[in-house]
């Protein structure tokens, strides 16, 4: 969450002009960065696992549902809208604060052993 201080400073500096300031902090979202999570059939079955278990909406998230909040953003529904950050994760931010340390720290490892 460190990007949102300085859109809330940037909303207020920025209202003059009619320019809105918000931030996207998007959670597991299924792209070519993520792929090679999944690339690996040994070790799918256990980030599939980990992401059941962390994000509260089981599954990782979708670039359009990412796309989806950026044209919200900068369509006139959300004109009264500024300064706040906009969390697209699934509930895992959530979920987040209910998991251990060492739980987590697992997580991250698997994840990064993956990617390899």
């Amino acid at each position: 969450m460190g990007v949102g201080r300085p859109s809330r400073s940037a909303a207020y500096i920025y209202a003059d002009w009619g320019i809105r300031c918000n931030v996207i902090q998007p959670g597991f979202i299924a792209t070519k960065m993520t792929a090679p999570m999944h690339a690996n059939p040994a070790m799918k079955p256990m980030i599939d696992q980990q992401i059941n278990d962390t994000v509260v909406l089981r599954r990782m998230g979708k670039p359009e549902e990412i796309a989806n909040t950026a044209l919200f953003l900068a369509s006139d529904e959300s004109s009264y809208i500024t300064g706040t950050d906009i969390v697209v994760d699934g509930g895992w931010f959530s979920a987040a604060a209910y998991l251990t340390n060492e739980r987590r720290n697992h997580m991250l490892e698997m994840m990064q052993q993956a990617t390899k």
